[in-house]
């Protein structure tokens, strides 16, 4: 059986840079965050977020978690 590539690239830094950059361009993603957001208690306190990448909770510590260690910095 052949071996499938690595197709995880969130750990090359300039992959991870290249998204951070045009994050706010990618069409909805702003509303598909608010939307998100909508479902957040608001009492809230702490989210654990997997894949998160930067991560944009504003109502509460974050714990997130993901592959790219640049949206982790």
């Amino acid at each position: 059986m052949p071996t499938l590539p690595d197709v995880n690239l969130w750990p090359d830094a300039e992959h991870a840079l290249d998204y951070l950059r045009r994050a706010d361009s990618i069409p909805h993603r702003v509303e598909g965050e608010a939307t998100l957001l909508e479902f957040v208690p608001v009492e809230a306190h702490r989210i654990l977020d997997l894949g998160s990448g930067g991560g944009k909770a504003p109502c509460a510590r974050e714990i997130g978690s993901s592959a790219c260690p640049i949206c982790r910095a």
